[in-house]
């Protein structure tokens, strides 16, 4: 039963990582964030909410208060 599902399945994970490999890279930009810290510019709060909106998009959803409670603290 299950083996029909997986190429399915596999499809969507490699398109899904195609889609939004981009713009996590973007956001994740090492030399960008080094500089922005040599120049006291940093500001992580954008990182905090995509990687959130990521988990709660990805987790289960007796774990949205938690990650809420880490988007408000930052």
């Amino acid at each position: 039963y299950i083996q029909p599902i997986m190429p399915t399945l596999q499809t969507q994970i490699e398109q899904h990582t195609a889609q939004a490999a981009p713009s996590y890279r973007s956001l994740f930009d090492t030399e960008l964030v080094e500089q922005e810290l040599r120049h006291e510019l940093f500001d992580p709060s954008g990182l905090f909410i995509v990687t959130n909106q990521t988990l709660k998009s990805r987790c289960a959803p007796m774990r949205d208060r938690t990650v809420d409670a880490r988007t408000k603290a930052a």
